[in-house]
């Protein structure tokens, strides 16, 4: 049940370990022929700055660069633009020890349009804790043929605003208007793309939230009204539904794995 709601707790706060930035890249060009075999995946490594020290194929074709060295040094933004921007705004905020977890994302697909993408940035600290780096992988959640840019538009707005306002109260018709969509519609294309309904993802944000919150000294009471829930006993309630936990076992357990 945890996995099929999208939890990690373990990757949730996770660093990888290396020796140093240039000893973890030596590893990995060991296994870059195999990931370079994976077509609908794009894989990176950047240093403390934001800039590409070694990337995939695939990454490089839909930069369209001849070569990866094309890419090396280069930010996001000097890559992608607009949209590349917020991904080195991303990648400096995950190497504040923020690992990015399954985070939905507009990328850039082969064709050159914007498809959805399922995002993973983790940080890389040397044994002193000090970040020297990220390294980072997409997974694309559309077939290239099925790739269509009005339904992702408006599926972004509909993302978008629940990423914004999860702790707010929302209907599926407040959605299905922002997407200038039916109900119906709206559910079917969400669901085909995301793996989950709207309301889905919404439950989702806010047990994120409510994951975080409850390793802190914060009463349950308290988390319930900043993850949208007005009554306490339905945050218990749907809490316990998705983890098979309630909020003050989860927070004992997290407490015990810290202690």
């Amino acid at each position: 049940m945890l996995s099929e709601a999208g939890f990690d707790f373990e990757l949730s706060n996770a660093a990888f370990e290396v020796d140093d930035l240039q000893g973890f890249l030596k590893h990995i060009r060991l296994v870059m022929p195999l990931i370079n075999q994976l077509q609908n995946i794009t894989f990176f490594v950047k240093d403390t700055e934001g800039n590409y020290v070694i990337a995939n194929q695939n990454l490089v074709y839909r930069s369209q660069k001849k070569d990866v060295s094309e890419l090396i040094g280069q930010k996001a933004e000097e890559v992608f633009g607009v949209v590349g921007a917020a991904f080195t705004n991303q990648d400096l905020e995950v190497m504040t020890n923020k690992p990015l977890i399954n985070h939905l994302e507009l990328h850039h697909y082969k064709s050159g349009l914007l498809g959805w993408c399922m995002a993973t940035k983790i940080p890389l600290i040397d044994p002193m804790g000090i970040v020297v780096g990220m390294v980072g992988m997409a997974i694309d959640l559309q077939d290239e043929k099925e790739n269509r840019p009005k339904i992702n538009s408006k599926l972004s707005k509909v993302e978008q605003y629940i990423s914004q306002n999860f702790q707010e109260n929302m209907t599926i018709e407040d959605l299905a208007h922002i997407a200038n969509l039916s109900k119906s519609q709206l559910n079917r294309q969400f669901k085909n793309i995301f793996q989950m309904t709207p309301l889905q993802l919404i439950h989702k944000k806010r047990f994120d939230l409510a994951i975080s919150l409850l390793s802190q000294d914060i009463s349950i009471t308290e988390i319930s009204l900043k993850c949208g829930y007005s009554d306490h006993s339905a945050f218990s309630r749907k809490f316990k539904e998705v983890t098979q936990m309630s909020p003050s076992e989860f927070k004992e357990r997290v407490y015990q794995t810290k202690s």
